[in-house]
């Protein structure tokens, strides 16, 4: 019988399913692989329609406000490390927010560096279960979407930065299609932030990490931001590790919280009970 690990995320607001649901049952054939076994929409009611019969176990995982079901973790680090970061062991499942916070300098951009493969860094991490030293860097880094505070720019003109980006996403950002033929030179802060999260999810990337992503903006258009990812992460199943110091974007978005200090990451809910 193929059995799925229950990856549970605890609620971070009223509504929210307090826990991970286990479905047993399937009327399909049992694959060898349980990873290739997957629900046909991201949506619980749907799920539980399609899978009701026989002896295959899933995890329905709870994320804020999507749910997601996997046999597998879509990002999984062991092991990761470097000079002042780890080591670090982590499953992040497919539709899944994992939030991280902590004191300055305690190695929250390193962590995510090290899993976007731009600093050096010891340790094991698979996407999807296939190892990252089988992928290509230029492909990882496309898949793995790494979007720092501070994003840099390369070419003259918006437009040649945003190939397989979506005139909806920029809308959704509060961009017209008119902003592609802007001269990168003219962007505030604020804008190169939000058209630097639509050339990311150009990229098509499994797996977002949002290192202070929204640091330079005012409050509307975060909450664009905000919606922007949580949307891509529900619609694509992807997964996001998301660095913020704003307490009320944490309680905004939900999801799993982990604190880091000195380059250690510790679950919040265990070291209280502890």
């Amino acid at each position: 019988m193929a059995v799925a690990r229950c990856l549970r995320d605890p609620p971070h607001s009223a509504g929210r399913v307090a826990d991970s649901v286990i479905l047993d049952r399937s009327p399909h054939r049992i694959p060898d692989s349980p990873v290739d076994e997957r629900a046909p929409d991201s949506g619980l009611m749907n799920f539980r329609a399609q899978y009701s019969g026989s002896f295959v176990r899933y995890t329905v995982v709870m994320d804020a406000p999507t749910y997601a079901v996997t046999a597998d973790p879509l990002l999984k680090l062991t092991g990761l490390q470097s000079d002042h970061v780890g080591p670090v062991d982590l499953e992040l499942a497919p539709g899944a927010l994992l939030l991280i916070a902590g004191p300055s300098g305690a190695g929250k951009s390193l962590l995510l560096r090290a899993i976007a493969d731009l600093d050096p860094h010891r340790g094991q991490v698979w996407l999807a279960g296939q190892p990252r030293a089988t992928i290509p860097p230029a492909l990882w880094r496309r898949q793995v979407g790494y979007l720092p505070a501070d994003p840099v720019w390369w070419a003259d003109t918006v437009d040649e930065h945003l190939t397989g980006v979506q005139d909806d996403w920029l809308q959704q950002l509060g961009f017209t299609p008119e902003v592609r033929q802007w001269e990168v030179e003219r962007l505030s802060s604020g804008e190169r932030q939000r058209l630097a999260l639509a050339r990311m999810l150009g990229n098509g990337p499994r797996v977002l990490l949002l290192d202070e992503a929204t640091a330079n903006l005012d409050p509307e258009n975060t909450l664009r931001m905000e919606a922007l990812v949580m949307g891509y992460v529900r619609e694509r199943e992807a997964g996001a590790i998301w660095v913020s110091h704003d307490h009320e974007q944490r309680d905004r978005l939900g999801g799993r919280l982990l604190m880091m200090d000195q380059g250690r990451l510790a679950d919040p809910a265990m070291a209280s009970r502890s």
